[in-house]
């Protein structure tokens, strides 16, 4: 199964995380005239913008352990996006997206972590 993986700091006490499932697509694309147009390259993307949308939440409890998350996505090709937000006058990293991607991929970076 394709899916997207989103990992929230929770030591920042920020529930909002919707923006960063779409960070990923929207660096798939691009605007041109007010219309976005999609062009992913990648089929497990294809597929899960067609077909599925799903998503996982997970907790994390530090920017290294997101960071250290981002470092292992990027080591096997997983398409991830960092978000940062604006925390109490300053900007810290707040989530990852990892994915779309094949679910197995996923879990062998995130299998030890616990759902939101």
């Amino acid at each position: 199964m394709v899916k997207q993986a989103i990992i929230v700091r929770m030591d920042l006490n920020m529930p909002q995380v919707a923006h960063a499932a779409l960070a990923i697509v929207l660096d798939m694309g691009s605007w041109k005239d007010d219309v976005f147009t999609l062009t992913p390259q990648n089929e497990d993307v294809k597929y899960w913008l067609r077909e599925s949308f799903t998503k996982v939440v997970l907790k994390a409890y530090s920017e290294k352990e997101l960071d250290d998350l981002a470092t292992k996505a990027k080591d096997m090709g997983l398409p991830f996006a960092m978000i940062s937000d604006p925390v109490n006058g300053k900007i810290e990293k707040t989530a990852l997206a990892i994915g779309p991607a094949d679910g197995d991929y996923l879990s062998r970076i995130t299998c030890h972590m616990s759902l939101l």
